[in-house]
């Protein structure tokens, strides 16, 4: 009889190689991403910071991000404009699936200025088998982490906002 490998390929399927996004923030139109591979054998960490701006989509995902803040505290719906995304801290399960999500804000409250600090930890993202009263990220908002996290990979990727200035060039012959 010939021997098999199914039990080596269960042992390994688990495994997740490669580093994961822990951490985007954005600042002066940049990001900032951490990015971490945490298991039994090796811990790698590492942070990119890119010269480059931001794409103008990366920007718009990223702003839309405030609403999933704003459906789990819906006080704060009407002061959407007046809130600023520090940072999104993603977490995953042991699979590589992305399990919890944090959030940190700066809401500017009045008109001189002053601001308030707003950090959301480890809200899950929604199972069905939770509890009705657990608070959860929802499947739309899930998407759209999602949909940030490949913006963030693009970039890392060198996909960036690439200004071009007007040379005023003359072609002589």
């Amino acid at each position: 009889m010939a021997k098999s490998n199914l039990k080596e390929k269960e042992e390994t399927t688990n495994n997740v190689t490669g580093l994961f996004i822990e951490k985007i923030q954005i600042k002066e139109n940049r990001a900032l991403i951490t990015l971490k591979n945490d298991d039994d054998k090796a811990y790698q960490a590492g942070n990119v910071n890119m010269k480059g701006e931001i794409t103008q989509e990366f920007a718009d995902k990223w702003n839309l991000a405030k609403d999933i803040v704003s459906e789990i505290n819906p006080k704060l719906r009407a002061e959407k404009p007046s809130l600023r995304l520090n940072f999104i801290q993603f977490y995953y399960d042991k699979n590589g699936y992305l399990s919890d999500v944090s959030f940190s804000l700066v809401w500017t409250f009045d008109s001189q200025g002053h601001i308030l600090n707003l950090n959301y930890q480890k809200f899950p993202i929604y199972k069905p088998e939770m509890a009705e009263n657990v608070v959860a990220i929802s499947g739309k908002h899930e998407e759209l982490l999602h949909e940030i996290l490949q913006e963030a990979k693009e970039y890392m990727g060198g996909k960036q906002r690439i200004f071009q200035p007007n040379l005023d060039l003359k072609i002589v012959k």
